[in-house]
């Protein structure tokens, strides 16, 4: 999917203004912002639930607002909680929603589905007796029931246990290997670092950065805090200090604390190694997603 200069325009400003992103086939690429970045605003658009003032949404080539109903026949999407009948049975519903497909939905491929997102056991009881992991997962199985090639999910995991969560990583996973791209919002910034390729985050409606959830977490020019777990401290600092006075260092027991650049720790280490001291680990500490979204949402830097 690719996305071109979205822009919709509320009360004389801009809630999403000049948003411009690309998705590739078979990522997970999780899309963040404060509360009121614009993020709920800018899915809705993408599939046609609140006009845009302004943009261009193409879904594998398709131009939405030239040919709206061959392009949303590629997406998949969950704005918010899915909605289901209760009173039915998790199968009653599905087949409810392939009647209302475009293209003819077999049983077969309702009982992949269903596979698909681990449901095989509870498919036939009523979905008022589901819990919100298995409702969530019903979700998604309507919403891919007609094969998408993209999936938009908005705050899925909202109300899940750490099980429901880590289970529902496992199936978006799943998504993917067949091809399947993947759109989450969420807040749970932990929970993205593990289940994202990439992230972009927005801000007062703005794209403000998109990152691998790689180089968010490991930058080669970014101080970071590092411990090198070693023979002898005292020794060990005297050599460093010797070969750089400047260098940021904390001793404690057996171990020392630098604060450097990641493409500096095997020189360091070759140091130690050098002077005859034994280097028995070395732990780097990352930084993580969310103090990289604190760090860009604090300061505004535009890409």
């Amino acid at each position: 999917m690719e996305v071109k200069n979205l822009t919709k325009k509320l009360g004389g400003r801009n809630v999403v203004d000049d948003l411009s992103l690309t998705v590739q086939r078979g990522e997970i690429y999780g899309f963040l912002g404060p509360n009121g970045a614009g993020k709920t605003t800018t899915i809705r658009m993408i599939v046609g639930l609140i006009t845009k003032t302004n943009g261009q949404v193409l879904v594998n080539g398709i131009d939405a607002d030239k040919e709206y109903s061959n392009a949303m026949t590629q997406i998949g999407a969950i704005v918010e909680n899915p909605e289901m009948y209760k009173f039915l049975t998790g199968h009653q519903n599905l087949i409810h929603f392939a009647r209302m497909a475009k293209e003819k939905i077999t049983n077969e491929r309702i009982d992949e589905v269903v596979k698909l997102v681990d449901l095989e056991d509870a498919i036939h009881k009523k979905v008022k007796t589901y819990s919100l992991g298995m409702r969530q997962r019903l979700g998604v199985a309507q919403a891919i029931l007609h094969r998408p090639s993209l999936l938009i999910l908005d705050e899925p995991t909202n109300g899940l246990d750490p099980q429901g969560i880590h289970e529902f990583r496992a199936y978006l996973r799943k998504l993917t290997k067949e091809g399947t791209s993947v759109i989450v919002s969420s807040h749970l910034l932990s929970e993205m670092q593990l289940m994202c390729d990439r992230v972009a985050i927005i801000q007062k409606g703005k794209l403000i950065n998109v990152s691998s959830v790689h180089e968010m977490s490991e930058s080669e020019s970014e101080q970071t805090s590092v411990r090198f777990i070693v023979s002898n401290t005292v020794k060990a600092q005297d050599i460093l200090q010797m070969k750089d006075p400047e260098l940021e260092i904390t001793r404690q027991s057996n171990e020392l604390q630098l604060t450097l650049k990641h493409s500096d720790i095997p020189l360091i280490n070759e140091i130690l190694v050098n002077a005859g001291i034994a280097v028995y680990g070395i732990i780097s500490k990352q930084q993580t997603l969310e103090e990289k979204f604190l760090e860009l949402t604090k300061e505004g830097v535009t890409q």
